[in-house]
């Protein structure tokens, strides 16, 4: 009886291959394309070590970042003969020291944990309000959803960037804007201005699927708007919110770095205690000034930031392949 039942008795193998893909679910089918991807693949591999480098910043930084070493300054890395200042390279630092004697590889490594923050926490904070907001206007739908959307329309006008900048100066030194070494300030401004792309992703996502049949029926059974909200809109558009996430993290990476670069980014930490010791911003900013003298700190820094942001970029792009029904 069971080998009656079974579907793929009597099939032929290939057209059996095609029912197993069939009756995969969506995110196994997602992970089938995913992996196709080489690109995407070996760009996940490189956020992974990314995010092992951030979590054990501790353990693998040879040295303290904060300690400032006098007669060790502009020591060239270990690749190249003589640095410009006249400086021959010290095995004890890979990539060099810069201009207060302060390892720059140490200060990579906790400039990863920081910048990684700076991506996951703002995108936690406008995932969670503008899909609020755009399932509210989807569902709700009349003048609700005109207000929302004219509401919306005027953060989306306004740059990210130029509120930061101003947040920054206006509470940069109170002790709101001083807080985990003005990250909280960041997330904030970040919150406030940046959640209108995802909340008209998420408007659309609930407006195509509350005319569907089940919803109906769902709110036949006595289901309100949070129950039908959180049971079916948000389970079929987590794919919208994964790729919109995949490619939101690396854009406030930059947006800090640019920042940090202005000097209106993080602020640098005084004890290695502090949960932000640099950002990749900062780095920037304290390799411009002796780029003369220490031409490598610049260049080793400016590849980090680009080695994250191409891995993922092209990892966002995978993702967002993997998750496109179109794809066979």
């Amino acid at each position: 009886m069971a080998a009656t039942l079974n579907p793929t008795v009597g099939v032929k193998p290939a057209d059996r291959a095609k029912l197993e893909i069939r009756s995969q679910s969506q995110w196994g089918l997602a992970w089938r394309r995913f992996r196709r991807n080489k690109l995407a693949v070996v760009s996940g591999f490189v956020l992974i070590a990314f995010v092992l480098i951030a979590f054990f910043a501790p353990v693998i930084s040879p040295h303290n970042p904060l300690v400032d070493k006098s007669g060790k300054d502009f020591v060239p890395p270990i690749f190249i003969a003589k640095s410009p200042a006249g400086k021959t390279p010290d095995p004890a630092y890979i990539l060099g020291t810069d201009q207060q004697g302060r390892d720059v590889l140490s200060r990579l490594i906790y400039g990863t944990r920081t910048s990684l923050l700076v991506g996951l926490l703002p995108t936690a904070v406008v995932m969670i309000i503008g899909t609020l907001i755009g399932f509210w206007a989807g569902l709700a739908g009349g003048a609700t959803d005109n207000i929302l959307m004219r509401i919306n329309d005027v953060f989306y006008a306004f740059p990210d960037v130029l509120l930061l900048i101003l947040a920054n100066v206006a509470f940069g030194d109170t002790p709101f804007g001083r807080t985990w070494n003005g990250l909280l300030l960041f997330v904030t401004a970040l919150g406030i201005v940046s959640w209108s792309g995802l909340a008209r992703l998420m408007r659309g996502s609930a407006m195509s699927v509350k005319t569907l049949d089940y919803i109906a029926a769902s709110r036949s059974l006595g289901m309100g708007d949070w129950q039908v909200m959180m049971r079916h809109i948000l389970p079929n558009s987590l794919s919208v919110m994964v790729v919109w996430a995949a490619l939101a993290i690396p854009a406030f990476v930059l947006t800090e770095t640019v920042l940090g670069f202005l000097g209106v980014g993080l602020k640098p930490a005084l004890e290695l205690s502090q949960v932000f010791v640099a950002s990749w911003g900062r780095l920037l900013l304290d390799s411009r000034s002796v780029i003369e003298a220490q031409p490598w700190f610049l260049i080793c820094t400016c590849f980090t930031i680009a080695l994250f942001v191409i891995a993922f970029t092209f990892f966002g792009n995978g993702v967002r392949d993997a998750l496109d029904p179109r794809q066979k």
